[in-house]
C-alpha cells in the first residue's frame, strides 16, 4: 500500500512524524512554501510543494493508494478535488479532521462575504486573523485601509500582496504563530482593535487563544463558520486506524522510573526518602 498525505500544517506534520517514527514511507503534499518549511527532514517522508488541481492529483494516485486528507478545515475546494481524484482512480480516501472547539462566544457568520457585510455595518478597528488568501474581499469594507489590521505570514509574496491591495505598512502584521492569548491581547491593545475576526480553526489552530484574548480585552469577536460539516478521524483516531491497517506495533506506554531509598542523615538518625532514579 502506498500512502499519500495531503497536508495543511499541524495535523499533517504530526501524522508525518508518526509515519516516520514507525518506519512507514509516505509522500506528503503541501501547497505552500510555508507548509514545506515546517516539515523537517524525516526518514521515509518525501515532501512535494505546490498546488495541484484535480487532474494533477489523480495522476499521482492509483488503486493501491491510501490518501489521507489532512488539509485545513476551510480548504473545502481542495477536499472536493481529493475526493473526486480518489473516486476516479480507485484510491482509498480518509479524512483527518481537526475537531471544532465548542464555544458560545461572539457572532458567527457563514462565510467571508457575510463577514465583510457585517464589518461594513459595525464601526471600529479590526484585528483580522484569517490570513491572506481571501484578503482581497475585505477591501470592500469602507475605509478598510484605516480600519483593518491583517495578520499574515511573514513571506515576501504575502506582504507584497497586502501592499498591492492598499494596506499601509503600519497596518500589516507579518508574524508566524503559534500565538498565545497574551500575544493576541497585546496586538489588540497595540492596534486599538475593537473587533477580532477569526475562523473556527480548532484547538491546534489557536482559536481558543483568540477567544481568550477577546474576553480579556473586552472586544467583539466575529467568527467565520466552517464551510461544511464533515466526518472524519482525529489525529489520535487516525494513528490508531493506521496501526491496525498497517499492522504496526502498539505504542509503548512509558513506565515510571524505579524508586529507590536515599538515606539522609537527620540529627544522627537515618531517614529513607523515596525518589526517582
Amino acid at each position: 500500500m502506498r500512502i499519500c498525505v495531503f497536508s495543511g500544517t499541524t495535523e499533517g506534520h504530526e501524522l508525518s512524524r508518526f509515519l516516520a517514527a514507525n518506519g512507514v514511507p509516505a509522500e506528503v503534499f503541501v501547497a505552500t512554501e510555508y507548509g514545506a518549511a515546517v516539515m523537517e527532514p524525516m526518514p521515509g517522508i518525501t515532501v512535494h510543494e505546490g498546488r495541484l488541481d484535480e487532474n494533477e492529483i489523480a495522476a499521482r494516485l492509483d488503486a493501491d493508494t491510501l490518501l489521507i486528507d489532512a488539509t485545513h478545515p476551510y480548504a473545502a475546494l481542495v477536499t472536493d478535488n481529493l475526493r473526486t481524484a480518489c473516486a476516479k482512480t480507485g484510491a482509498r480516501y480518509e479524512r483527518l479532521l481537526r475537531p471544532t472547539l465548542r464555544h458560545g462566544e461572539g457572532e458567527t457568520v457563514p462565510d467571508t462575504e457575510a463577514a465583510v457585510a457585517w464589518l461594513s455595518r459595525h464601526p471600529g478597528k479590526v484585528l483580522l486573523t484569517t490570513g491572506s488568501k481571501e484578503l482581497e474581499a475585505y477591501t470592500a469594507v469602507e475605509n478598510f485601509a484605516e480600519r483593518l489590521y491583517p495578520r499574515v505570514l511573514p513571506s515576501v509574496d504575502v506582504i507584497q500582496k497586502c501592499a498591492s491591495l492598499g494596506f499601509p505598512g503600519s497596518h500589516i502584521i507579518a508574524m508566524q504563530g503559534p500565538f498565545s492569548a497574551g500575544m493576541n491581547a497585546a496586538l489588540i491593545r497595540q492596534t486599538g482593535a475593537e473587533i477580532l475576526v477569526t475562523k473556527d480553526t480548532g484547538a491546534t489552530g489557536g482559536f481558543a487563544e483568540k477567544l481568550a484574548a477577546a474576553r480579556e480585552t473586552g472586544i467583539k469577536t466575529l467568527i467565520i463558520a466552517r464551510p461544511r460539516e464533515e466526518s472524519g478521524r482525529s489525529l489520535a483516531e487516525m494513528q490508531a486506524f493506521l496501526r491496525e491497517e498497517l499492522g504496526l506495533a502498539e505504542e509503548r506506554k512509558q513506565t515510571a522510573p524505579p524508586r529507590f531509598p536515599l538515606f539522609v542523615p537527620l540529627e544522627g538518625r537515618r531517614c529513607a526518602v523515596f525518589g526517582a532514579g
